[in-house]
């Protein structure tokens, strides 16, 4: 297994789409994904995993939502999390490129 990064997925669906978006948790959730804010994830994955995880995932959204896949390589400021700060600043520490820059 290579050198592994820390990657944001963000999401905007359709107000008021019936369409059946389990399948999408379910693929976030099996690559180790953790929900962070009601429309965005963090996933641990091999560097360069961007594309990847946008493919796994963007056939199982409706054709009008629209997704973000971004890498997270800086520092970050949070409030309020869906997790806890303290495992959100782990996962930083272990899976961002610039680690050693997050405080402890």
């Amino acid at each position: 297994m290579g050198k592994m990064s820390l990657y944001l997925v963000s999401y905007d669906v359709v107000e008021g789409d019936s369409f059946d978006y389990e399948p999408f948790f379910a693929s976030l959730k099996s690559m180790s994904g953790e929900k962070i804010l009601q429309s965005a994830w963090v996933i641990p994955a091999e560097n360069g995993s961007q594309d990847t995880i946008y493919n796994r995932i963007q056939p199982l959204v409706n054709f009008h939502d629209r997704i973000l896949v971004i890498e997270i390589v800086g520092a970050a400021t949070w409030d309020k999390l869906l997790i806890e700060g303290e495992r959100f600043r782990l996962l930083l520490r272990k899976y961002s490129r610039d680690y050693q820059n997050f405080p402890s």
